[in-house]
């Protein structure tokens, strides 16, 4: 698989991740009734933790990615490609 065509994967596969996210995010930004109002308010908590770790891991898959990248690059100068 092409460099390019795993970073295509990775950013369609945080596209999706970030969508279903936004979806959860709107259900439970909807009134329920008072049955469902404790259970709603935790997982809004866990939602809100689900998107934090989201987002470390998107900072960390752009980091790792630039980093290969660079790497590749060298290897490509050192070999003459």
């Amino acid at each position: 698989m092409s460099d390019e065509a795993l970073q295509t994967e990775v950013e369609v596969a945080n596209a999706r991740l970030s969508a279903a996210i936004a979806r959860l995010e709107s259900v439970l930004a909807a009134p329920r009734d008072g049955g469902l109002a404790a259970e709603c308010e935790a997982l809004r908590d866990e939602l809100a933790a689900v998107r934090t770790r989201y987002d470390t891991l998107v900072t960390t898959t752009e980091t790792v990615s630039d980093g290969l990248d660079e790497s590749i690059g060298h290897i490509k100068a050192v070999l003459g490609a």
